[in-house]
């Protein structure tokens, strides 16, 4: 059934404020639908349209006309790692309970040895093999070198509790991070963030510009952990105790990191 916009309802919209759209906008696209050559006059707005415009004001989005041309959309930020929805499932009381055991725990079952392992993971199972993935992807063939064994097995609180805050570009320009025996993977690196093809890649830049603490978070919460890391150490015949043990403690890794002495 076809409407048409009577004087009140034409007194109607010339009243309206703040809309879409003010009533001259409004009829200069009506009239490009009537006719482009001629302006828009009293006569026009008795002209038939197919829709009631009191039902159009009050769903406006039903006239296409009145939606913005372009939305404002955030641009997806780049992930490192392949998220996950957050585990927020909980065995930590087989954890959190102090036994006494009749013989001493075998060293790889230490808790600052596991830390080690989840530390080394991070970084170089982690960060340094998916940054070198986007490389790879984009043409390069010049790679970071792993973090070495200095650095990666440093669990010590004080020197990690520097790091939480540090974005990751910072972590590679920072020379005091290593040892003597390391400068030459951290000149390495150094050169290779310094590149422009590397300064200039976006992703890069956003993943470069992440704190080391929130990147630790996505990797917990990633597949490369809760099923790349963990598919490893079965395949290495950890236990199903020892492999609960190593993933509360990267789950609580920040959090240690964080406790005063």
């Amino acid at each position: 059934m076809l409407f048409f916009i009577n004087k009140n309802q034409k007194d109607e919209i010339l009243s309206l404020q703040d809309d879409y759209l003010s009533f001259s906008d409004y009829s200069s696209l009506m009239s490009s639908k009537i006719n482009p050559e001629f302006p828009l006059n009293e006569e026009d707005l008795e002209l038939p349209f197919e829709q009631n415009i009191d039902d159009c004001f009050n769903n406006p989005l039903e006239l296409s006309f009145f939606k913005p041309l372009f939305e404002d959309i955030e641009p997806k930020k780049a992930c490192l790692f392949s998220s996950m929805e957050k585990d927020t499932s909980t065995k930590e009381e087989i954890f959190n309970q102090r036994k006494r055991y009749s013989i001493r725990r075998r060293r790889k079952e230490n808790n600052d040895n596991i830390r080690k392992k989840i530390k080394r993971a991070f970084l170089n199972s982690g960060l340094i093999q998916r940054i070198n993935m986007i490389i790879k992807n984009k043409g390069g063939n010049t790679l970071f070198k792993k973090f070495k064994q200095d650095f990666v097995s440093d669990v010590s609180k004080k020197t990690n509790r520097e790091l939480l805050n540090m974005t990751l570009e910072e972590i590679f320009r920072k020379r005091e991070l290593y040892q003597e025996k390391e400068l030459i993977h951290y000149y390495h690196n150094l050169k290779l963030i310094e590149r422009k093809e590397i300064q200039e890649n976006e992703d890069l830049k956003h993943i470069f510009n992440l704190k080391y603490c929130e990147l630790f978070e996505e990797y917990i919460n990633s597949k490369e952990f809760r099923i790349d890391e963990i598919n490893r150490l079965k395949e290495n015949k950890m236990d199903d105790l020892y492999i609960q043990r190593y993933i509360n403690l990267a789950r609580h890794f920040i959090e240690f990191i964080k406790e005063q002495d």
